[in-house]
């Protein structure tokens, strides 16, 4: 189950997905309004004038460049790359991989991560255990998906050289990063095992039109994009992202304001949510995860299909869409997700979980708070 299916119901407000609060660039939405009248064409196949603008943005080579419909191509494309058989995964992270993993045929290792905490050196796996249990490819996310703790740059370039060791590809999804606390924006050739992973989708609020890219050794590259289909970025992705590129001034100020928002409102929606007595997770991204004690809130009502869970209730009384987690490795019906939107949403929010857990208190059923 993902997020962002306001198809299935009526939805007024979606937390579920985690985006940019600030929306879609205004200096782009010319370029994408004008391709609509390239329409009748096909794309360019090389994506010529977009690898040519990210190159020059990130300072990297075109052939150390990878483009995808999405993350979640350029995930299952690296996936068949990498001919992986066994893979490791910190548990909770992003349910695609698993997906994607059993799409090729590959088994998965789940080592469970701590909540709201990063990945630290000391519980690395070392390249013995990788050897033993046969592990060919290893992926982290940084931020994690879905407590946003950020693992150290020391941890995952120690992770590079275990796995590069015991013969393992590394794939580190950055797709928050961004839009994090630690943006890390300069960018680096890594080593020939290891693959970075970004998103305009997440970074530029267009989830709609599709846009992944990636970064690694060209050698690397060139064997992933021997397993995407050609035509693979649309035209308006392509041109949208291009004009998105063409001006890193205001590029750079709309992704420092957009961190200064987030930031704020994450405080605002983290002690709001302790407040009404969930037990919230450090992140340093933009969504939170939080938790509610085992009952009507947390999907455990007398309903089986968990139509009394705060999720349930929201999406029916508020039409509001938030992040049910349940089918996160390791994690249950009582943890949620909410991403970080502007100040009234955030505040309507906090206002609905409130009205409804005071209705839960007055018919006497549980409040579902820790």
């Amino acid at each position: 189950m993902h997020g962002g299916d306001i198809y299935s119901e009526k939805i007024k407000y979606d937390f579920s997905i985690s985006v940019n609060p600030l929306g879609f660039p205004s200096w782009a939405k010319g370029a994408l309004k004008n391709s609509i009248k390239k329409i009748s064409f096909y794309p360019d196949a090389s994506c010529r004038t977009l690898l040519h603008r990210l190159s020059a943005f990130t300072g990297l080579a075109p052939e150390n460049l990878l483009l995808g419909n999405g993350a979640s191509e350029l995930i299952s494309a690296i996936i068949r790359a990498s001919g992986v058989h066994k893979a490791l995964l910190f548990s909770p992270c992003f349910t695609g991989y698993k997906a994607a993993l059993e799409g090729a045929g590959a088994g998965i290792f789940y080592l469970p991560k701590a909540l709201g905490l990063p990945l630290q050196e000391d519980s690395l796996p070392d390249q013995d255990w990788l050897k033993k249990n046969k592990i060919d490819l290893v992926i982290v996310t940084n931020p994690n998906n879905p407590d946003g703790a950020s693992a150290g740059k020391a941890a995952l370039e120690k992770l590079s050289v275990i796995c590069r060791n015991a013969g393992a590809f590394l794939l580190i999804d950055q797709c928050f990063m961004a839009l994090s606390d630690n943006p890390e924006n300069h960018f680096e050739i890594p080593p020939e095992n290891t693959i970075i992973l970004r998103a305009f989708t997440k970074t530029f609020a267009m989830p709609g039109l599709r846009l992944g890219w990636a970064y690694a050794d060209a050698g690397l590259c060139r064997k992933i994009k021997n397993q995407l289909p050609e035509w693979n970025v649309s035209l308006p992705a392509q041109e949208a992202a291009s004009a998105l590129l063409s001006d890193k001034k205001k590029l750079e100020k709309y992704l420092e304001k957009a961190r200064r928002l987030i930031k704020k409102e994450r405080d605002y929606l983290s002690s709001g949510l302790e407040r009404l007595g969930f037990r919230v997770f450090e992140s340093t991204g933009n969504f939170i995860l939080f938790k509610a004690a085992q009952g009507a809130l947390a999907g455990e009502g007398d309903l089986s299909s968990g139509k009394s869970s705060l999720y349930h209730q929201l999406k029916a009384k508020y039409k509001i869409l938030i992040r049910q987690c349940g089918d996160f490795e390791g994690l249950s019906t009582e943890y949620y997700r909410v991403c970080i939107k502007n100040h009234r949403e955030n505040r309507h929010l906090l206002h609905c979980i409130k009205k409804n857990l005071e209705n839960q208190d007055k018919s006497g059923g549980k409040n579902g708070r820790n």
